[in-house]
């Protein structure tokens, strides 16, 4: 393939849980306006707006990945070069391509080969490691990945993820590491919306002409968490149970957790996370980010005036209240289906 390297790529790795979707569809519904600003989004290998039959294609497969199968049932092989016929027929000197399953790779050579004749870049999305453990706990208890109550279990047994520098130094092995750059999603650096400061990561300027989109992950509460544990169905990330989501989702705008149910973590349980990544995150913040004082995230507090309890579980009545909800969402969803078809 002819070398273009005044054509840069940039591979948006993750991490999940660090405003992923958000951006995806935000890219994916500007594209036009994106690419009059000289940024191509590419639409060949999408997937509910990201490239995760892109990286499905290239992944290391491994015992743990079957769900990357779920996710993406069927991988075209020609689908890379038919991605770089779409890159060849644009005048556009950025492309982005974005997949958090890029991140779930322990072998990137492959990858990054994949990609010698551009100008490649990584660009990776991190947040505070209790934030982040907190919100993959939340998010693979609602699919069915993880169908326990125990988050110090969850924390035992998934801590590993959240060495940050590991992913980097998988890329950095095959790749200049001043190719590599960081986005630190700190509370107090948080100026500006997600999808802004991705653009800045990427270079590209930001244009009025960009419609933001809300965010598309909407926390659930406790007790709706709780309903879903419960489900005989522990894989539930089909067409069905989005549509349950969404409707957890609204029933949980309407019910919000009281405070002391904030975080399914409690403040100890924050604190030895910090703990125990802080090493790490300090060879990071020097080796990545040219941070002499060794400091990741300026935002290293552990809140402690808000009253933490331990969620009860939830109760018969609740369980009803909540069933009852979704039936007449979904009733309303099918009725409005039956009309428009």
């Amino acid at each position: 393939m002819k070398p273009q390297p005044n054509r840069k790529v940039v591979l948006h790795i993750g991490m999940p849980k660090t405003g992923t979707t958000t951006i995806q569809f935000f890219l994916a519904n500007n594209a036009e306006a994106l690419a009059a600003n000289g940024c191509l989004y590419p639409s060949t290998g999408q997937l509910h707006h990201a490239h995760h039959p892109l990286a499905a294609l290239l992944l290391d497969r491994r015992p743990g990945l079957g769900w990357v199968d779920s996710l993406v049932p069927a991988v075209d092989p020609a689908l890379l070069q038919q991605l770089k016929r779409e890159i060849r027929g644009s005048a556009c000197s950025t492309v982005v391509i974005s997949t958090e399953l890029f991140s779930f790779m322990r072998d990137t050579r492959k990858a990054i080969e994949s990609f010698s004749e551009y100008d490649l870049r990584i660009l990776f999305f991190i947040r505070r490691q209790d934030y982040w453990l907190e919100s993959l706990c939340r998010q693979e208890m609602k699919t069915g990945t993880y169908s326990q109550a125990d988050p110090q279990e969850f924390i035992e047994t998934r801590l590993w993820e959240a060495d940050y520098l590991e992913y980097l130094e998988r890329w950095g092995k095959y790749l200049d590491e001043a190719k590599l750059k960081v986005v630190l999603l700190d509370r107090r650096l948080a100026s500006a919306p997600v999808q802004q400061r991705f653009l800045s990561a990427c270079d590209i300027d930001w244009s009025d002409a960009y419609s933001i989109n809300r965010d598309e992950n909407t926390k659930l509460t406790q007790e709706c968490l709780h309903f879903l544990i419960n489900s005989p169905q522990k894989d539930r990330i089909d067409e069905f149970h989005a549509h349950v989501d969404e409707a957890l989702e609204r029933y949980s705008q309407k019910h919000p957790d009281p405070p002391e149910y904030g975080w399914l973590l409690s403040p100890e349980q924050r604190r030895g996370i910090l703990e125990r990544v802080h090493e790490r995150n300090a060879l990071l913040a020097k080796r990545f980010l040219d941070d002499e004082e060794a400091k990741l995230f300026l935002d290293i507090d552990v809140d402690t005036e808000t009253p933490w309890v331990k969620y009860p579980g939830l109760t018969v009545e609740k369980a009803v209240e909540i069933g009852y909800s979704v039936m007449r969402m979904m009733d309303f969803w099918r009725e409005k289906e039956r009309r428009i078809g």
